[in-house]
């Protein structure tokens, strides 16, 4: 199955879409929601509110906090074994390919799809790979010390925050939330992005 992980504050704006698309192949996807506790008044519909993932959190524009929501669904998506992929979705996304020629797209890659800042030059190549202890960024002790432990002083860029990953790289989303020197990292050490950029 494909997980489809809607993190929204408010209802899909195209939903006939959606249910054209899937329709008649309901057994090869399953659906995840997450939207924060004070956004329930702007949800009205039903596939949303029947598909609400268990633990929510409050969720701030352009926060961690959505990463946190990110990971929810993943390991909420996880515990069906025959989830092979999650793709996570905001409720303005729109499929434009058929159900049929998406799926077997997918499944056939094996891989992950993310959509790397760096590739489409939205960021300077001044400002490529060097979002972390770089002339721009926090240079404390415990960021330089982390960032040698992880391996990653070089070649760290932002990404989209939507992406279809893989049942390997969703378990590694999740598993990285129990490292906490590796959140606090990214979280309050060695972050200066912009607003609409979510470190993940």
């Amino acid at each position: 199955k494909i997980a489809l992980c809607f993190l929204t504050t408010r209802d899909i704006t195209h939903l006939r879409l959606w249910e054209e698309w899937w329709s008649g192949n309901e057994d090869k996807i399953s659906i995840h929601v997450h939207y924060s506790p004070d956004k329930k008044k702007n949800i009205t519909q039903n596939i949303l509110k029947q598909n609400r993932i268990p633990i929510t959190i409050p969720t701030s524009w352009g926060d961690v906090s959505l990463v946190r929501a990110e990971s929810l669904l993943y390991k909420h998506a996880l515990m069906d074994r025959s989830v092979a992929f999650v793709a996570l979705l905001s409720p303005s996304d729109i499929p434009i390919r058929t159900f049929t020629s998406t799926y077997r797209y997918i499944m056939g890659s094996r891989r992950s799809f993310a959509n790397a800042m760096e590739d489409h030059d939205i960021i300077s190549d001044a400002r490529k790979n060097q979002y972390l202890c770089s002339e721009h960024l926090k240079q404390t002790p415990i960021c330089l010390a982390h960032t040698k432990q992880y391996n990653i002083e070089h070649g760290c860029y932002p990404i989209s925050q939507w992406k279809i990953l893989n049942r390997r790289d969703a378990k590694q989303f999740v598993t990285m939330f129990r490292d906490r020197s590796f959140v606090r990292l990214f979280t309050t050490e060695c972050m200066d992005i912009e607003p609409s950029a979510v470190a993940a």
